[in-house]
């Protein structure tokens, strides 16, 4: 177990809280070793790249002075006394494509998990925005959803006779990248990639609740109404998620009726094709 050290975390993140805490349950750190990002002692601070930290978890050795950071500070932490896994994931084939996953975690952190906005007095702890970094978020969530969609509409669309493909999941999971980045100009002035990053993580989120439905109908044959049910039960989630971020964030709530909207007429396109 790592000691006499201080591992720095955003109090506001619920994804820093979840991890450090991760780490002290695993047995990796003591509880005395997690320490706010917003708290740091001054003996300690001049030691500390603050700027680098909101982007990076900081780890502080406060017996060498050396601090570490982002990847390099988790490898640190996971293989201590295995000397073969911090080789192995210290090696450049392995740490490289790990530290770009890092980044793309770390840099849209806020949208995977916000927070509400830090008092204006307090050390704030926010990555630094990055354009490629958010919009290869907002793509890949598009994909991954259009595929979990599919699966579950080939499920349910047959009992009704509609037609159902990849390629209209796609349409749809874009479009309304589409519609909503068009509905921000109208209706936001400013934080309107935040926006749709969060709205993102709520399609991802839907995504993810119908993982395990999926893995359940693989071995039964349910009837329709058991998944009409099971479908406007995820999307009311996801409707109740996109109100309170918007709501946590102060975002205008006419974004939700835009999602909602454009849910329905996909919806409706799909029926009637």
């Amino acid at each position: 177990m790592i000691k006499e050290n201080k591992l720095l975390i955003d109090k506001n993140c619920p994804m820093c809280r979840v991890y450090g805490n991760g780490f002290v349950k695993a047995g990796l750190i003591d509880e005395d070793t997690i320490c706010a990002y917003q708290d740091v002692p001054p003996e300690t601070q001049m030691n500390i790249d603050f700027d680098r930290a909101q982007n990076e978890i900081a780890m502080h050795d406060k017996a060498t002075g050396e601090t570490t950071y982002g990847l390099t500070a988790i490898i640190k932490i996971i293989s201590q006394d295995r000397p073969t896994l911090k080789s192995i994931l210290s090696h450049k084939f392995v740490f490289k494509p790990l530290s770009v996953l890092y980044k793309f975690i770390s840099y849209n952190r806020k949208v995977i998990a916000p927070s509400a906005p830090a008092a204006e007095a307090a050390r704030l702890c926010e990555p630094s925005f990055n354009i490629p970094f958010r919009w290869a978020y907002i793509i890949f969530v598009a994909l991954v959803t259009a595929v979990v969609v599919n699966a579950f509409t080939a499920l349910l669309f047959p009992h009704f006779g509609w037609t159902h493909s990849i390629q209209n999941e796609l349409l749809i999971c874009f479009g309304q990248v589409a519609w909503q980045g068009t509905a921000t100009l109208l209706l936001l002035k400013k934080n309107r990639l935040t926006y749709l990053g969060n709205m993102s993580t709520v399609s991802m989120m839907g995504a993810i609740l119908l993982l395990p439905i999926l893995f359940v109908l693989s071995f039964l044959n349910p009837s329709v109404y058991v998944l009409l049910l099971l479908f406007f039960c995820v999307v009311g989630l996801m409707f109740l998620e996109h109100i309170r971020r918007c709501t946590l964030l102060g975002i205008s709530l006419w974004m939700t009726v835009s999602w909602l909207a454009f849910r329905t007429a996909a919806l409706g396109i799909l029926i009637l094709a």
